[in-house]
């Protein structure tokens, strides 16, 4: 993915190549998984090949935790 499309593509409202395609998508699934402590990042790995990673960690509730 070219680096100007990278550097905008969690900005809201912002669109590539497609007119009338503009949505908060991305921006909004960024805040969300940021406001649980996740991430949401991309990765190109070969020319036209790009990866959209969305993580989120694992919290374990003590009264779960004990009951195993």
């Amino acid at each position: 993915m070219a680096d100007p499309i990278r550097d905008r593509l969690f900005q809201l409202f912002t669109s590539y190549g497609k007119q009338n395609e503009i949505g908060p998508g991305l921006p909004i699934s960024q805040t969300i998984f940021r406001h649980h402590g996740g991430r949401s990042f991309l990765e190109s790995t070969e020319p036209g090949m790009t990866s959209f990673r969305l993580t989120l960690p694992i919290i374990i509730r003590e009264d779960e935790a004990t009951a195993n």
